[in-house]
Protein backbone atom coordinates (compact mmCIF):
# COMPACT_ATOMS: atom_id res chain seq x y z
CA UNK A 1 0.00 0.00 0.00
CA UNK A 2 1.42 3.70 -0.94
CA UNK A 3 2.81 5.23 1.98
CA UNK A 4 2.27 9.31 2.36
CA UNK A 5 4.62 11.14 4.86
CA UNK A 6 4.10 14.61 5.63
CA UNK A 7 6.77 16.16 7.43
CA UNK A 8 5.46 19.87 8.93
CA UNK A 9 6.29 22.32 11.40
CA UNK A 10 6.59 26.42 11.40
CA UNK A 11 9.17 28.34 9.35
CA UNK A 12 12.55 27.13 11.16
CA UNK A 13 11.56 24.01 12.43
CA UNK A 14 14.19 21.98 9.94
CA UNK A 15 11.75 20.98 7.17
CA UNK A 16 13.89 22.41 4.23
CA UNK A 17 17.17 21.79 5.96
CA UNK A 18 16.23 17.85 6.51
CA UNK A 19 14.11 17.57 2.87
CA UNK A 20 17.69 18.90 1.31
CA UNK A 21 19.45 16.21 3.38
CA UNK A 22 17.34 13.48 2.14
CA UNK A 23 17.18 14.08 -0.95
CA UNK A 24 21.11 14.34 -1.27
CA UNK A 25 20.62 10.76 -0.28
CA UNK A 26 19.02 9.91 -3.46
CA UNK A 27 15.30 9.40 -1.44
CA UNK A 28 12.61 11.13 -3.87
CA UNK A 29 11.25 14.47 -1.62
CA UNK A 30 8.64 16.86 -2.62
CA UNK A 31 8.13 20.51 -1.22
CA UNK A 32 4.69 21.95 -1.02
CA UNK A 33 5.94 25.45 -2.50
CA UNK A 34 6.90 23.70 -5.71
CA UNK A 35 2.96 24.11 -6.68
CA UNK A 36 3.65 27.93 -6.33
CA UNK A 37 2.54 29.64 -3.60
CA UNK A 38 0.71 32.60 -4.65
CA UNK A 39 1.27 36.04 -3.08
CA UNK A 40 -1.91 36.74 -0.25
CA UNK A 41 -4.07 38.86 -2.18
CA UNK A 42 -4.04 36.70 -5.42
CA UNK A 43 -4.87 33.65 -2.75
CA UNK A 44 -8.08 35.78 -2.19
CA UNK A 45 -8.98 36.73 -5.27
CA UNK A 46 -8.52 33.07 -6.56
CA UNK A 47 -9.69 31.18 -3.51
CA UNK A 48 -11.34 33.75 -1.27
CA UNK A 49 -8.86 33.38 1.28
CA UNK A 50 -5.07 32.14 2.13
CA UNK A 51 -6.61 29.45 3.80
CA UNK A 52 -8.78 27.92 0.97
CA UNK A 53 -6.05 28.50 -1.27
CA UNK A 54 -3.70 26.11 1.07
CA UNK A 55 -6.65 23.47 1.21
CA UNK A 56 -6.53 23.63 -2.67
CA UNK A 57 -3.02 22.94 -2.55
CA UNK A 58 -2.89 20.73 0.04
CA UNK A 59 -5.90 18.98 -2.02
CA UNK A 60 -4.04 18.61 -4.97
CA UNK A 61 -0.74 17.38 -3.63
CA UNK A 62 -2.54 14.54 -1.69
CA UNK A 63 -4.26 13.74 -4.76
CA UNK A 64 -0.80 14.05 -7.11
CA UNK A 65 1.36 11.89 -4.53
CA UNK A 66 -1.81 9.03 -3.73
CA UNK A 67 -1.70 8.98 -7.75
CA UNK A 68 1.84 8.06 -8.80
CA UNK A 69 3.05 4.83 -9.04
CA UNK A 70 6.50 5.89 -9.05
CA UNK A 71 7.33 4.74 -5.19
CA UNK A 72 5.91 2.91 -2.99
CA UNK A 73 6.55 6.16 -0.29
CA UNK A 74 6.22 9.55 -1.08
CA UNK A 75 7.47 12.04 1.02
CA UNK A 76 6.01 15.89 1.77
CA UNK A 77 7.45 18.72 3.46
CA UNK A 78 5.52 21.73 4.24
CA UNK A 79 3.86 24.10 6.42
CA UNK A 80 0.85 22.46 6.64
CA UNK A 81 -1.80 22.20 9.08
CA UNK A 82 -1.88 18.67 10.86
CA UNK A 83 -6.28 19.15 11.11
CA UNK A 84 -6.15 20.65 7.70
CA UNK A 85 -3.86 17.62 6.29
CA UNK A 86 -5.76 14.79 7.96
CA UNK A 87 -9.97 16.31 6.65
CA UNK A 88 -8.83 17.02 3.45
CA UNK A 89 -7.24 13.42 3.23
CA UNK A 90 -10.49 11.94 4.52
CA UNK A 91 -12.61 14.25 1.81
CA UNK A 92 -10.54 12.76 -0.86
CA UNK A 93 -11.04 8.99 0.59
CA UNK A 94 -7.04 8.77 0.51
CA UNK A 95 -5.14 6.63 3.84
CA UNK A 96 -4.64 9.17 6.17
CA UNK A 97 -1.16 10.15 5.62
CA UNK A 98 1.94 9.77 7.97
CA UNK A 99 2.62 13.17 9.29
CA UNK A 100 5.60 14.38 11.20
CA UNK A 101 5.97 17.49 13.29
CA UNK A 102 9.21 19.22 13.40
CA UNK A 103 9.78 21.61 15.75
CA UNK A 104 12.48 23.68 17.74
CA UNK A 105 12.16 25.89 20.97
CA UNK A 106 11.30 29.71 20.01
CA UNK A 107 14.65 30.61 20.36
CA UNK A 108 16.60 28.57 18.23
CA UNK A 109 13.28 29.30 15.46
CA UNK A 110 14.17 33.00 15.96
CA UNK A 111 17.94 32.36 15.62
CA UNK A 112 17.43 30.50 12.10
CA UNK A 113 14.82 32.99 10.85
CA UNK A 114 16.93 35.67 10.98
CA UNK A 115 20.51 33.49 9.99
CA UNK A 116 18.39 32.60 6.76
CA UNK A 117 17.68 36.57 6.13
CA UNK A 118 13.85 36.23 7.31
CA UNK A 119 13.85 37.88 10.48
CA UNK A 120 9.91 39.50 9.94
CA UNK A 121 9.22 36.11 10.82
CA UNK A 122 10.61 36.17 13.85
CA UNK A 123 7.57 37.03 15.96
CA UNK A 124 4.60 36.25 18.17
CA UNK A 125 2.68 34.98 15.05
CA UNK A 126 5.45 32.49 14.17
CA UNK A 127 5.48 31.50 17.98
CA UNK A 128 1.94 30.67 18.15
CA UNK A 129 1.75 29.17 14.85
CA UNK A 130 4.30 26.73 16.23
CA UNK A 131 2.17 26.34 19.67
CA UNK A 132 -0.86 25.36 17.60
CA UNK A 133 1.52 22.74 15.73
CA UNK A 134 2.49 20.99 19.08
CA UNK A 135 -1.34 21.72 20.14
CA UNK A 136 -2.64 19.73 17.52
CA UNK A 137 0.23 17.23 17.46
CA UNK A 138 -0.85 15.87 20.89
CA UNK A 139 -4.28 15.78 19.90
CA UNK A 140 -4.23 13.71 16.70
CA UNK A 141 -1.35 11.96 17.76
CA UNK A 142 1.40 12.99 15.69
CA UNK A 143 4.62 12.44 16.55
CA UNK A 144 6.96 15.07 17.50
CA UNK A 145 11.16 15.56 16.65
CA UNK A 146 12.79 17.85 17.99
CA UNK A 147 15.03 19.93 15.97
CA UNK A 148 16.44 22.29 18.62
CA UNK A 149 19.79 20.48 19.21
CA UNK A 150 20.05 18.34 15.96
CA UNK A 151 22.66 18.54 13.03
CA UNK A 152 21.06 17.79 9.38
CA UNK A 153 22.36 14.91 8.54
CA UNK A 154 21.10 13.12 12.01
CA UNK A 155 17.47 14.70 11.61
CA UNK A 156 17.70 13.19 7.76
CA UNK A 157 18.49 9.93 9.52
CA UNK A 158 16.16 9.94 12.16
CA UNK A 159 13.05 10.91 9.79
CA UNK A 160 14.35 8.02 7.57
CA UNK A 161 14.24 5.88 10.34
CA UNK A 162 10.80 6.75 11.37
CA UNK A 163 9.64 5.74 7.63
CA UNK A 164 11.85 2.06 8.00
CA UNK A 165 14.22 3.67 5.44
CA UNK A 166 17.62 2.59 5.69
CA UNK A 167 19.47 6.11 5.91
Amino acid sequence: MKRILVITGASGSGKTCAAEAIRARGIGIHAFDDIGVPDPPTMIQGFGSAESWQREATRTWLRKLAGRAEADVEILEGQMGIPMLLRTAEEEAIPRPEILLLDCSDEERVRRLRRRGQPELADAGMATWAEAFRADARLHGVPRLDTTDADVETLASEILSWLGIRP
